[in-house]
């Protein structure tokens, strides 16, 4: 809990829940407060390595939250990756490349790093079949959604089933942004497989080859 506001600011700034046995349960990450920062490489990821579950992020009655150039991100390789839910009463923001990202990852050999994209996001996966990971909830409640200057929210599984992507916002605004859900595999079981869920907008505005896919 951060009773003011909470900042995380360089590339060996990190809160992280990881499970890396088999069927392992990592645990959640809970931030409470008022004005949260994740900026120049900073990073808030929860992960599981095998077929276990990954835990949630959740963003706890914030006024606002900014990404520069930092990132947020659920992943799995294999098994079921937490969801990501942020609520902030005014605005959340994302500049400089940053990430929301929940995703499914792949491991080659006994490299243990997730492949993430290039620029910060913010990615979550769960396991729907025990040999299939699959990508869940991303979901963001915000006066104002701002998503700047080659920064990404994605839920996305190249190798598993994506999830959704879900905004209640006033205002959006992409400006060199992108918002993009996408997955390999079928989807028939789960109708919102690879969503993306707009509610609540009066203006939706995409600029400088921004886009918003699925």
């Amino acid at each position: 809990r951060a009773s003011d506001a909470l900042a995380l600011t360089g590339p060996n700034a990190r809160i992280s829940a990881e499970a890396s046995e088999n069927n392992g349960r990592a645990g959640d990450i809970i931030i409470t407060g008022p004005l949260v920062t994740v900026a120049d490489g900073a990073t808030i990821e929860a992960s599981n390595r095998d077929a276990g579950k990954g835990g949630n992020i959740n963003f706890r009655n914030l006024q606002a939250l900014t990404l520069r150039n930092g990132q947020i991100i659920a992943t799995t390789q294999t098994g079921q990756a937490g969801n990501i839910d942020i609520t902030a009463s005014e605005q959340v923001r994302l500049q400089d490349g940053s990430t929301l990202s929940v995703a499914t990852t792949e491991s080659e050999g006994t490299d243990d790093t997730a492949e993430l994209e290039t620029s910060s996001r913010l990615s979550r996966s769960r396991n729907g079949d025990a040999n299939v990971p699959t990508a869940g909830s991303l979901v963001i409640e915000s006066d104002r959604l701002d998503v700047e200057s080659d920064s990404a929210i994605l839920v996305q599984s190249p190798n598993g089933q994506a999830g959704s992507i879900d905004f209640t916002s006033r205002l959006i605004q992409l400006n060199h942004g992108t918002i993009n859900a996408a997955t390999t595999q079928n989807s028939r079981a789960n109708s919102d497989s690879a969503a993306i869920n707009i509610s609540d907008f009066e203006l939706l505005l995409l600029e400088n080859d921004s886009f918003i896919s699925a």
